[in-house]
């Protein structure tokens, strides 16, 4: 059998055409992601086309696991740095608040993100910073690389820049992109982290019981490879 990935891949996109041209003809059958899509389709957004679809489901499925892997230790090695912060992470927890649980999940995140830039490759001539003194041309097809957490800690509008405060504006946490380049993994990514830091973190212990042990966390480049942490008994 050829497992190759090109051949896993072609299989893969005929198996959603089909998946997809069924879905049509059963509108609102089941509320998933697909229907949704679907719905939006139907009512023109933009990128919702099958090919657009297909590409969105397929990454949902490839990055979900290492997205997540990648953010849930990195966040909870802040709070453990924070024992004050993790307490109240944990109180969050106790007591359902996912709203407020999250903010200290996206707040951990700034100081330690799971990408601190992405590469883009410009398709057009254009001005970053137009009318400011330090505008910069960037030519058709120069490569960038809009760096996220320097964003995350630009003085200019994050207050308090090196200090840990869950009370800031949603536009302070740049993980997920803004616009057509939106994740689209945005809301489920952001549940995933919130629920696998609150099994973490929602111990009835006291947060000085919660601890790690064995040193910092660890990096096989570029994910976590290990955190360890106990609990004493109850």
């Amino acid at each position: 059998m050829d497992n190759s990935a090109p051949t896993v891949a072609k299989k893969l996109h005929a198996w959603l055409d089909e998946i997809i041209a069924r879905r049509k003809t059963q509108a609102g059958s089941t509320d998933d992601v697909l229907n949704r899509c679907l719905a939006l389709q139907a009512v023109g957004l933009a990128a919702m086309d099958d090919v657009s679809i297909q590409n969105n489901l397929i990454g949902l499925l490839a990055d979900a696991i290492p997205t997540t892997s990648k953010c849930c230790p990195p966040a909870l090695d802040e709070l453990l740095k924070r024992p004050t912060e993790l307490a109240q992470a944990q109180e969050a927890a106790r007591n359902n608040n996912d709203t407020l649980l999250s903010r200290y999940v996206f707040e951990a995140l700034r100081f330690n993100p799971n990408n601190r830039g992405v590469f883009r490759i410009a398709t057009q001539d254009d001005l970053v910073a137009r009318g400011a003194l330090h505008a910069t041309p960037i030519p058709k097809g120069t490569t960038v690389l809009p760096a996220r957490q320097s964003a995350m800690f630009d003085e200019r509008v994050v207050d308090s820049r090196n200090e840990f405060r869950v009370d800031r504006p949603d536009y302070i946490y740049m993980y997920f992109g803004f616009g057509l380049h939106t994740c689209f993994g945005e809301v489920s990514g952001s549940r995933a982290d919130t629920r696998h830091s609150e099994a973490l973190t929602s111990t009835n212990r006291v947060a000085s019981r919660f601890r790690r042990i064995g040193g910092e966390l660890q990096y096989r480049v570029p994910f976590p490879s290990s955190l360890v942490v106990e609990f004493d008994p109850a």
